[in-house]
């Protein structure tokens, strides 16, 4: 049975036993809460939200009162649960590593012991937790726990400052930003009280000319009315004098009607009375003519001036008129007083007769031809008086059409005038609501941009506190579904959750893991090689730096590491990262040197070897490689062939050059199956002439081949051997994995060479980043399952990253040993040995034990 643990305050954690009386009062103490950690008194957490250790010893003792309630209830299904929680809860809220890497072990077991009896996985748990209670009461234990939670909350404390000066910040850039829109909605203001004038202007210059055409409108018709009224006037004055003029030709015609027979009679002179009479009859036709055409012309309206112009002409006329008519009576009265001389005197005074007859009558022609002439005169002024009539007439029509359409226009104009302030208000509120947008997006734009650098910070210090504790990063990409796949018609098994949890459903149920970063497969190079190159910083900062792939044949591995020319993978990214970096640092001398070895078939092949040699036939077998370990436990190739590249693209041609020698195939799953393991080294010499100091750096970037099953891959001779062996030497991965995780003493390194090349990135002295890489496919849901299993047991594996560095005299020193090795050369050599063989049989093995785990072969 399980121990009941009698007090429950801070400080006390002797674990004595009680009765289940005692335990029913401890349960009802006011300031508990309901076990594994929940009830209102517990986690009293600062603004940092950090859990304090007494705050957590509290939750465990807690934890451990109902779980013994349970337990002597026979609820052990319960107790397992309730103890479980408390550890993981304990485990999520205490900070160091003497306390938490037990705690995980036994957690891994209790859990591993529940799977078949939760009997026994929830004494695992109970024994966890009162180790956890004994640890903590350890001054070194607690010490190093309350040091890791002030650093956390000086780090909180630093971020909230940073946030509030950023928040301030942005507050200031915001006033700014609304005062330059208040500025331009002024002008934008003014401008449409401009406009607004100018369209006043318009509507008032157009209704100045509605009114300038009414007022020439009304003088075209007064003046018309004036012509036509003088034209009236003038036709009948023409009328009167025409009545005159008649009256007095019609006088003229009687008294020289009458005396004509007397004439005759008298003296019988016919010449004289044909002359007097044709006189006569000369000016009837004379007079009739000029009232005719002066009747013709009257009703075109001729001026006053002229009419009495006309009268007194006239009046000339009949005066003539009479005293041709008085002399025409005085000649023929003498004509009748003598027979004898009737005819001489009748004749003289009818030549005298007839010459101012004719003399008349040129005087009538005259008048007659300047009264017709002056008639056409008038004639002309009248049609033309007429045409301008006709014409004002037709300018007053149109006039008077453009006035009503000007009306109605104006009265359009009213209707668009409200329509217009009914538009300007819906556009100053549409203006307003725009700004109101505009500020939303603004303040989601600013939100998202900080909740991004939030992220990123967060990410950061995430990824600090890891390297502090010493975990392998693990990082989990999903590739797209293959064309095998499509046309099997495979379904999605896996779901990405979030960015750093994913779901995947199995034949067994569905299975959750949670990794530092999960990338989906919409996820490009550059995302995936943005949480990377602060690796390749530390490689040029000193530390020993690993990036390996690992997943199921054909899950993208190669795709991941490599990439293709239009879409680069982790490798040309590291490398174009790690030049730019050492072109950002003037003050370091940099040496950058790499080896390239690929394992195939359990043989190590040097790829700059066989690269160097391809043509030449003549070079026989390649010297035997030899694995190593330096002082500082970093892992080198004895004998494998190093090359310097002084840019990125050198160093990129030797790395394009040296994987195309490697071996590949084709199988059922992969058209281009890598066949090997490929280690690509990059060896970083950096001398900084500002400190005096030399630091040695590595990066080795690791393409592990794609475990395979021959039903899938339809692999068979050759293929096969290269799949047992490429099974076999995972697997021996799989077993380091799996007793670094359990934190075993004994780590099989020896049991393959691909484990020793790996050697100081499992479990070593170098910041390891895993990307595990598998297929969304049902087809392939069972390797899925296991390649992500493995991967959640290298997170619970713990690496020692150290610096490589050494001062410039230690720099010196090693050189003058070089010296006076060289030196003796001749004589008794001085042999200093550097580095410790990696090789040898079991027999005369070193055990070197480093952290309470011995490394095979040191």
């Amino acid at each position: 049975s399980l121990p009941v643990v009698a007090d429950v305050e801070e400080g006390d954690g002797d674990g004595a036993e009680v009765n289940t009386a005692d335990v029913v009062v401890l349960k009802l103490t006011p300031n508990m809460g309901g076990g594994g950690g929940g009830g209102k008194g517990s986690n009293r957490r600062d603004n940092s939200g950090i859990v304090e250790l007494p705050e957590v010893i509290l939750n465990i003792k807690r934890a451990i009162v109902k779980g013994t309630n349970l337990w002597k209830s026979n609820r052990r299904d319960e107790c397992y649960d309730l103890y479980l929680d408390s550890c993981e809860d304990t485990y999520k809220n205490l900070h160091s590593n003497e306390l938490r890497n037990p705690l995980a072990d036994s957690i891994t077991n209790g859990k591993n012991q529940g799977l078949t009896n939760k009997q026994r996985g929830a004494v695992v748990l109970r024994k966890a937790l009162d180790k956890v209670l004994v640890e903590s009461q350890q001054p070194a234990t607690k010490r190093a726990e309350e040091e890791i939670v002030q650093q956390l909350r000086d780090r909180s404390a630093s971020l909230t400052q940073l946030a509030s000066a950023k928040e301030a910040a942005a507050s200031k850039d915001l006033q700014a930003l609304v005062e330059e829109i208040n500025n331009a909605l002024m002008e934008e203001k003014q401008h449409q009280q401009q406009i607004q004038r100018e369209k006043q202007r318009e509507l008032e210059q157009i209704q100045q000319e509605l009114q300038q055409g009414a007022v020439k409108q009304a003088e075209a018709t007064a003046t018309a009315s004036s012509l036509l009224n003088r034209a009236r006037a003038a036709e009948s004055l023409v009328q009167s004098l025409r009545r005159q003029l008649d009256t007095v030709i019609s006088s003229a015609n009687g008294s020289m009607v009458d005396s004509a027979p007397s004439q005759a009679a008298n003296s019988g002179n016919e010449g004289a009375a044909g002359a007097v009479g044709g006189g006569d009859a000369s000016k009837t036709t004379v007079a009739a003519k000029p009232a005719q055409s002066l009747a013709g012309p009257a009703g075109g309206g001729a001026d006053a001036s002229e009419v009495r112009k006309l009268n007194r002409k006239i009046k000339e006329l009949e005066a003539q008129l009479k005293a041709a008519a008085s002399a025409a009576a005085a000649g023929g009265g003498g004509g009748g007083s003598s027979n004898n001389n009737s005819v001489v005197s009748g004749g003289g005074g009818g030549g005298g007769n007839n010459s101012e007859a004719k003399l008349l009558q040129r005087k009538l022609k005259d008048l007659e031809s300047s009264s017709k002439k002056e008639a056409r005169q008038l004639e002309t002024r009248a049609n033309k008086a007429e045409t301008a009539l006709q014409k004002l007439q037709a300018s007053q029509q149109s006039l008077v059409a453009e006035r009503d359409s000007l009306k109605q226009d104006n009265n359009a104009l009213a209707h668009l005038k409200a329509d217009l302030d009914s538009f300007k208000a819906k556009a100053d509120r549409c203006k307003e609501l725009e700004q109101e947008v505009a500020k939303k997006e603004a303040d989601i734009a600013q939100i998202a941009e900080l909740f991004k650098k939030e992220t990123a910070l967060r990410k950061k210090y995430k990824n600090d506190l890891e390297d502090l504790k010493g975990a392998i990063r693990v990082y989990a990409r999903c590739r797209p579904m293959a064309k095998y796949e499509i046309e099997k018609g495979c379904k999605n098994v896996v779901e990405i959750k979030d960015d750093t949890s994913l779901k995947v459903i199995t034949q067994r149920g569905e299975k959750e893991f949670e990794f530092d970063a999960v990338f989906s497969t919409t996820s490009t190079q550059d995302q995936v090689f943005e949480d990377t190159k602060r690796l390749v910083e530390s490689c040029l900062d000193g530390f020993n730096v690993c990036v390996f792939a690992y997943g199921q044949t054909g899950s993208g591995k190669t795709f991941t590491m490599t990439g293709s020319p239009s879409m680069p993978g982790l490798t040309p990214k590291a490398i174009d990262e790690l030049f730019r970096l050492i072109a950002d640092k003037p003050q370091l001398t940099c040496k950058v040197t790499t080896y390239f070895l690929e394992l195939y078939n359990d043989n190590l092949v040097d790829l700059f070897y066989v690269l160097d040699n391809k043509k030449n036939k003549a070079a026989g077998e390649p010297p035997k490689l030899e694995i190593k370990m330096d002082n500082n436990k970093m892992i080198f190739i004895r004998n494998s062939v190093l090359k310097e590249a002084t840019s990125p693209e050198e160093l990129m041609d030797l790395f394009n050059k040296g994987n195309l020698e490697r071996h590949t195939g084709a199988t059922q799953m992969n058209a281009e199956s890598s066949r090997s393991h490929s280690i690509f080294a990059i060896m970083v010499e950096s001398y900084d002439r500002t400190s005096k100091r030399t630091t040695v750096g590595k990066l080795s970037i690791v393409d592990l081949a794609g475990s395979e099953r021959a039903d899938k891959t339809g692999a068979s001779a050759d293929r096969l051997k290269e799949a047992q062996s490429i099974n076999k030497s995972l697997s021996a991965l799989g077993d380091v994995i799996s007793a670094l995780s359990e934190g075993v003493k004994f780590i099989p390194y020896r049991n393959n060479k691909l484990t020793q090349l790996m050697q100081d990135s499992l479990g070593g002295n170098a910041k390891t980043l895993m990307f595990v890489n598998f297929s969304p496919a049902d087809y392939n849901s069972d390797e899925t399952a296991t390649s992500l299993s493995y991967a959640s047991r290298v997170k619970k594996i713990v690496n020692n990253a150290s610096k490589q560095a050494e001062s410039e005299e230690v720099a010196r020193l090693k050189a003058l040993v070089k010296r006076l090795q060289a030196a003796n050369a001749a004589g008794q050599p001085l042999v200093i040995e550097e580095d410790k063989d990696m090789g040898g049989g079991d027999e005369g093995a070193v055990q070197q034990e480093q952290d309470d785990k011995v490394y095979d072969g040191y």
